[in-house]
């Protein structure tokens, strides 16, 4: 755990195509999130995310870059979303409580031949679950949230271990994003974000 795919780098972007985006890196963890927030985000039953560094999501074009929009989350912390500012999709999404420094990337923008690739390593806040969906039982699956200690390879709690100083920085400058509060930001707010938790 996790079996996540290794062979990087993976592509995507939104539907129209205006953003465009390559990922470098393997994921943390690939999340099957039930929470009732990611249910309304998505419209859907669940969301699949693919945890990583933001550092390595790279865009093809840096003038044509997503429009950030803050939203409550389940944990309380809030997320910001990062969507295409033409069709509007949701590509990524950065927590309160690591901030800009992991992204969780929405499965279904990377490009179709990676689909087959993207398997959950484990299903969280499944007390919100749908009741017609069947877990695999292959998959650990949480209630709520789980320990990553548990869970994780070696290698990506290592690589986890090695941004928590940034991690550390952000929540002592930052705390959340303003929970309950839609409101979309600019890019230079976010650029500020992103260069006020450097190391």
């Amino acid at each position: 755990m996790p079996d996540s795919p290794s062979d990087t780098p993976l592509t995507g972007g939104c539907s129209c195509s205006y953003v465009r985006y390559k990922v470098n890196a393997a994921p943390f963890v690939i999340h099957c999130c039930h929470c009732h927030e990611c249910q309304r985000l998505t419209g859907s039953a669940f969301v699949i995310n693919y945890l990583v560094e933001s550092s390595h999501i790279v865009l093809e074009n840096e003038a044509q870059r997503p429009v950030s929009v803050r939203t409550p989350s389940t944990s309380g912390y809030g997320q910001l979303i990062q969507r295409c500012p033409k069709c509007q999709v949701a590509l990524w999404s950065y927590y309160g409580g690591s901030g800009p420094l992991v992204a969780f990337l929405r499965t279904g923008t990377l490009d179709l031949q990676f689909q087959g690739k993207i398997v959950p390593d484990v299903h969280i806040f499944t007390k919100t679950k749908v009741p017609w969906l069947r877990l695999p039982e292959d998959k650990p699956s949480f209630e709520e949230f789980y320990s990553y200690d548990e869970y994780w390879s070696k290698e990506s709690l290592e690589r986890r271990r090695a941004i928590q100083p940034a991690v550390k920085k952000w929540r002592e400058k930052q705390e959340k994003f303003c929970d309950g509060q839609a409101e979309t930001l600019d890019e230079a707010a976010v650029t500020k974000m992103l260069a006020d938790v450097k190391l």
